[in-house]
């Protein structure tokens, strides 16, 4: 296995596990948690960074930007993954517990009610249940887009930081041999 896909893989896994958890904390944590949803993709960032940066480290050869950008997506990968898991998750649970559903029903209500007060802008009650369907899926898709993206920057610039401690200097050709004149 490449140092390149070791990398990727490694820091996927970490992605998938730890910035969801970041994301998930920013909605129960009072003062603080709004602090870290928008520190999650800094957070994407890192892990994308550190996953280039071993990914230069780690490779066999010269091994470039290439392998740090390709490595933090790798690593943006199991981050997409991971948001869109958790967001599925959440919505199902909000979909099954009666407790959200009456939550949620009174917030639909209210912004009915405000919708309908605008001239023209009338909404059923079962198209706000096909907006709220399909907002809440592309909202947690477009999430992990922007981690996605973020840890392949941090992967490029993971790698610019690893070459510079393996700055190979390049071979000395052989001096050529001159014949002795006689």
């Amino acid at each position: 296995m490449s140092a390149t896909l070791k990398s990727g893989l490694l820091f996927g896994l970490i992605g998938l596990v730890i910035v969801p958890l970041a994301v998930l904390a920013s909605f129960f944590i009072p003062f603080i948690g709004p602090f870290l949803c928008l520190g999650s993709p800094l957070l994407a960032l890192l892990i994308g960074g550190v996953g280039g940066f071993f990914a230069v480290r780690w490779s066999d050869g010269q091994a470039g930007v290439g392998q740090g950008v390709l490595s933090g997506t790798i690593a943006g990968v199991g981050m997409l993954v991971g948001v869109v898991l958790l967001w599925v998750i959440g919505y199902g649970l909000i979909q099954s517990n009666p407790d959200f559903q009456l939550v949620l029903q009174e917030a639909m209500d209210q912004a009915m009610a405000q919708q309908n007060q605008q001239p023209g802008s009338e909404l059923t009650p079962d198209q706000m249940v096909t907006m709220f369907n399909t907002v809440v899926p592309l909202l947690g898709i477009c999430l992990g887009v922007i981690y996605l993206v973020a840890s392949l920057i941090g992967g490029a610039f993971g790698a610019l930081i690893g070459q510079r401690g393996t700055a190979s200097v390049p071979p000395v050709p052989p001096m050529p041999t001159v014949p002795p004149m006689s």
